[in-house]
């Protein structure tokens, strides 16, 4: 799930786990950049700065950053509830495309 592979790049199981710090870990720039990679997707121009976006997002430029639930609901889901059923989030092409619109 998308949840995992941002868990996994960042280094913060509780993203994954839905633990209670998982849902304001902050997604940077290069946070971002890792998770495509990991995901073999190929970010449009200006699609890391859209998906950084947020009334809740942070910081400016480079320095942006966004809380990991934000982040996440862009992929169909977000930060999963503890001890909840998977995850909620969808990772992949399509809902990349369509859903961040990038």
């Amino acid at each position: 799930s998308a949840a995992d592979a941002l868990a996994q790049c960042m280094g913060c199981p509780s993203i994954a786990v839905g633990g209670p710090d998982g849902a304001d870990v902050p997604v940077t720039e290069e946070a971002l950049k890792a998770f495509a990679a990991q995901l073999q997707l190929d970010l449009a121009p200006g699609a890391v700065q859209k998906l950084l976006e947020g009334p809740n997002a942070t910081g400016k430029g480079s320095g942006r950053c966004i809380p990991a639930r934000d982040f996440l609901a862009n992929f169909g889901g977000g930060v999963p509830v503890a001890g909840g059923a998977g995850s909620g989030a969808g990772a992949g092409r399509s809902s990349t495309g369509t859903d961040a619109g990038v």
